[in-house]
């Protein structure tokens, strides 16, 4: 368990997730955010199949006028990849010590995200 959070484990594939150096270089000094925000990341990219559909190759195609903004979509599928991650893997962020005050250290997270995790967590 002591590893998860330093090797970067996804608590709900059990997969060792792709480091980010712009986001070991944000969260440098707090491990547990910096594991949250990695996980984020990676919910996005391996968890959502239409998240590399709508900003991959051939994107536009896909998302047509049903898209808006990338930072946007980007914003509102994190906070839901945030919610998802508590109620999946929240055993694993239980036993490594993640509380709600972690979460609100990420950028952006909702009133709606902190009630959940403090609830879940809190």
């Amino acid at each position: 368990m002591e590893n998860i959070i330093k090797d970067k484990i996804c608590p709900i594939c059990s997969k060792k997730v792709d480091e980010c150096y712009y986001l070991n270089n944000q969260f440098e000094d707090e491990p547990e955010v910096n594991y949250l925000a990695h996980l984020i990341k990676h919910y996005r990219y391996e968890h959502i199949s239409y998240w590399n559909k709508c900003w991959g190759l051939n994107g536009e195609y896909y998302r047509g006028n049903w898209f808006g903004d990338y930072e946007q979509e980007k914003q509102k599928v994190n906070e839901r990849a945030k919610r998802q991650i508590i109620r999946k893997g929240k055993e694993v962020l239980k036993k490594i010590g993640i509380k709600p005050v972690h979460f609100s250290l990420l950028a952006n997270t909702e009133e709606k995200t902190m009630l959940l995790v403090n609830k879940v967590l809190g």
